[in-house]
């Protein structure tokens, strides 16, 4: 037996590398025979149900983000009907285009799935681009636009509908009803002159018609000034300002290593206990976003990183007496520098069960006539951030936490002048 396996080897090998082929081709056939029996094929878009979601994706790359509204009308009707977009799917292995808040732009292939909802401007994930060899990472919180063939969730009430006899825009459009030629004015006919007969009502000396306006005599009424239209109220209420526990715990050590809880990343999906990190002193640490259950949120990295995000700068475990009960205890202080606040360092020690490092939150509501009420936060490092919401944009210009004050830019495509509003806030 061994013998004939010897003297047949490379045969052995060549069968089954060949089965190996047709069962990938087998495999890749039946899954894309799967998804094909969930979409349906429009001239213009396609209609796709993943599970109990029933999303369209559109013939062309889009922009549109959650907030934003889809338009749809039936092909008999001029009555366009709009639905706010809670929810977007971008696709993995398509070209993508990023526009970010610090004015760059990124362009590449999107490396995994991801979805975005209505809070996707708070959101901690972070989408992976592919440029050639490499790979980079960007905080979604971070990006204006995002330009994709995506995917766009559709209302409940519109899954049923008959998209072959419906219309879809992702911009507005105007309801015009059709003209009516019955109901427009004729166009003049020059009929002549008749010098010798008189269709006026007036003779030669009949007397002018006199009126009295203001106190004051004239021939004609003054032109009476149009009321204004009324403007669209800004949109936006602050409702709350203060400041934001930092995210790390010093919770134990263990000789002059200190490890600390990150409240950002909980051990599992499920888990009520957050990750614990061990932080060596004078290293970098970025986020770990391809982190699975279980491992630590923070990774290495080199001082040069663009994703770089704390330094532990010093560790000292010292000898505190309890002014309570009068004995010692061991206390571990250690002094951190976080790369995206800036600023000067800042201690966290194991007595301290919030920390604040500078930071400050503020809630604010959305709120106009005809849309549902939807709420963000803000963080007072989010100066120059745009957040889009129901087809308008409102822009961070300035947070001032001297004068206590923040300064938003309203844009509305309908309108041509931007409209700005400053709100301040107190108690901080």
């Amino acid at each position: 037996m061994k013998s004939w396996f010897a003297d047949n080897y490379e045969k052995v090998i060549l069968i089954s590398a060949f089965t190996l082929i047709i069962l990938q081709i087998f495999i890749s056939s039946g899954e894309s025979f799967i998804k094909r029996s969930n979409t349906t094929q429009y001239s213009q878009f396609k209609i796709i149900k993943v599970r109990d979601e029933t999303f369209i994706e559109p013939s062309k790359s889009t922009s549109v983000l959650p907030g934003d509204s889809i338009f749809y009308k039936s092909l008999d009707s001029s009555e366009w009907n709009e639905e706010i977009i809670q929810k977007i799917q971008l696709i993995k292995r398509r070209k993508i285009v990023l526009n970010t808040s610090n004015n760059r732009e990124i362009e590449g292939t999107l490396v995994g799935d991801i979805s975005l909802d209505e809070k996707w401007n708070n959101s901690a994930e972070s989408l992976s681009i592919r440029q050639q060899r490499d790979t980079i990472f960007i905080p979604v919180k971070k990006i204006d636009k995002i330009s994709t063939q995506q995917r766009i969730k559709i209302a409940e009430n519109l899954t049923n509908l008959d998209w072959n006899n419906h219309e879809i825009s992702l911009f507005q459009r105007l309801n015009l009803e059709s003209s009516n030629d019955e109901l427009l004015p004729s166009k003049p006919k020059w009929t002549g002159s008749n010098p010798d007969s008189n269709s006026t009502k007036y003779d030669l000396f009949t007397p002018p018609i006199i009126y009295l306006d203001d106190g004051k005599l004239t021939t004609r009424l003054p032109e009476r000034e149009k009321p204004q239209e009324l403007k669209e109220p800004f949109g936006l209420r602050l409702v709350s300002a203060k400041k934001a526990p930092y995210f790390l715990k010093l919770a134990s050590w263990v000789g002059n290593v200190p490890y600390f809880e990150d409240k950002k990343s909980r051990l599992s999906e499920n888990s009520t206990k957050f990750t614990r990190n061990r932080l060596e002193v004078g290293k970098f640490y970025k986020r770990d976003l391809n982190r699975k259950s279980g491992q630590p949120s923070f990774i290495e990295c080199n001082e040069s990183d663009p994703d770089r995000l704390l330094e532990v700068e010093h560790f000292v475990v010292q000898q505190l007496k309890n002014s309570k009960t009068g004995g010692l205890r061991m206390v571990g202080r250690s002094l951190i520098r976080d790369y995206m606040l800036g600023g000067e360092p800042f201690e966290i020690n194991s007595m301290m069960e919030e920390v604040f490092a500078g930071d400050y939150t503020f809630m604010f509501a959305f709120n106009l006539p005809g849309h549902d009420e939807q709420s963000f936060e803000l963080s007072s490092k989010d100066q120059g951030r745009v957040i889009s919401l129901s087809g308008r944009s409102y822009q961070v210009v300035e947070i001032d936490l001297k004068s206590n004050h923040i300064t938003i830019v309203k844009k509305d495509p309908r309108v041509l002048e931007d409209t700005e509003k400053k709100f301040t806030f107190t108690g901080l």
